[in-house]
């Protein structure tokens, strides 16, 4: 079974941000896609694993209060 791809505005949607802002990562390399001729296409597992990965990141670069510090 294949993975339907998505367009710009129900990738946008999935992402929760306006296409506007997609685009300017799409052309700053910073969300994956593909490339499909002129047009681009997204891989709904793609997103996914690139959001988990953000999440991850914000949460690592979260200053640690006194109290979480190991001793």
């Amino acid at each position: 079974m294949r993975t339907q791809l998505l367009d710009i505005p129900r990738a946008a949607e999935q992402l929760r941000v306006a296409q506007k802002t997609l685009y300017k990562w799409v052309e700053a390399g910073q969300v994956p896609f593909v490339r499909i001729g002129r047009l681009v296409r997204f891989r709904p597992e793609d997103l996914e694993r690139w959001v988990a990965g953000r999440v991850c990141d914000s949460i690592a670069a979260e200053p640690r209060s006194a109290n979480d510090r190991q001793p």
